[in-house]
């Protein structure tokens, strides 16, 4: 992970259901980003999104994403670049 941030809309409580949605909006060669909406099971209200940046690192250097990551991907993906 190279890069993370969040938005907070709602509070959630230790004891409450949520239901969390995971996509991957960016595909590259050597990156992905995967966003999390985490929502309310009681109302269904969005409460929280996140962002997440990944990098193949191999070495210390960044590197082509093996094939099979690459498509299971695209499965979650939203959009692909």
């Amino acid at each position: 992970i190279v890069h993370s941030e969040a938005n907070y809309f709602q509070p959630l409580a230790l004891s409450q259901m949520i239901k969390i949605k995971v996509s991957c909006s960016k595909i590259s060669q050597r990156s992905f980003e995967l966003k999390y909406e985490f929502f309310s099971m009681s109302n269904q209200t969005l409460c929280t999104e996140l962002k997440t940046v990944h990098v193949a690192v191999k070495d210390g250097k960044s590197t082509a994403l093996p094939p099979e990551i690459l498509g299971f991907l695209e499965k979650l993906s939203t959009n692909v670049e």
